[in-house]
């Protein structure tokens, strides 16, 4: 019996189902697991990507190949660019030129196997590159995380990468305003979705776009932080730069959005 281990860990619904159809066409052993099905099961796993693809060894190098032939095809070529901010490095990812520019995903700082390291490995194919649109969206978010109040528009953010509940998530996490909070279960109340409260955890936790879609604003139903890519520390600076007041790891606030 073939022993099935993880392949690749998958950033989206799309590339997961276009994947999923072509080794169903070529006779390809597989299974696709998702993280957000886990969170919705009751199971709260912080997981980085939509989920992943398990098949036998002997298949994997086969499958990667297909991979990146389908990644090229569908979204073109994937470019990168990097750049030092007070929390440590950042990056961007996006396709297509200026006039059909999208941007796929935002890296926080993050583990030390570095930005350019972690990019590479949701995106084999991409290739470091440069933006006038890219270059003012990093001015934004310094901006932003030297605590300076800044608009972000979801124009250029491709959204569609996510799956339909995560996208609901993310735009309410995006109309709480600077200097507010809320709480992964009224975020799910809100979204008719009760008891869905580590759902929401799960959608946020996995969010492609931090800082422009802040998830930094929505912590657990006793005021305590909870999880954030970035690391808890910069989610609590982030907190208290827009305002807000911490104590014992708890944000102290009189109301939360959405009650």
């Amino acid at each position: 019996m073939d022993d099935y281990r993880i392949v690749l860990v998958l950033k989206n619904e799309i590339e997961a189902q276009l994947l999923a159809s072509v080794l169903r066409e070529r006779n390809i052993p597989h299974l696709l697991k998702s993280y957000h099905d886990y969170a919705l099961d009751g199971i709260f796993q912080i997981q980085k990507g939509w989920g992943h693809l398990e098949a036998p060894e002997r298949h994997h190098r086969k499958i990667i190949n297909i991979y990146r032939d389908i990644s090229e095809t569908n979204f073109g070529q994937p470019f990168h660019d990097t750049f030092d901010t007070r929390f440590g490095s950042m990056g961007i990812v996006w396709f297509g030129a200026d006039t059909s520019l999208q941007i796929h995903e935002i890296v926080l700082p993050g583990d030390e196997d570095g930005t350019v390291a972690r990019i590479h490995k949701h995106y084999p194919a991409s290739q470091s590159g440069r933006s006038g649109i890219i270059s003012g969206l990093e001015d934004k978010i310094q901006k932003n995380l030297q605590g300076k109040a800044v608009h972000f528009d979801l124009d250029l953010f491709n959204l569609e990468i996510c799956t339909t509940f995560q996208k609901r998530v993310l735009l309410a996490e995006y109309e709480i305003p600077r200097g507010s909070v809320s709480t992964y279960g009224r975020i799910a109340r809100f979204l008719d979705k009760p008891g869905a409260s580590r759902a929401v955890g799960g959608a946020l936790a996995n969010n492609p776009f931090p800082i422009v879609i802040a998830c930094h604003r929505a912590v657990q139903s006793d005021g305590s932080l909870g999880g954030y890519q970035g690391g808890v520390e910069m989610k609590m600076q982030l907190l208290e730069m827009e305002g807000l007041t911490i104590r014992n790891d708890r944000v102290i606030v009189d109301r939360f959005y959405y009650d």
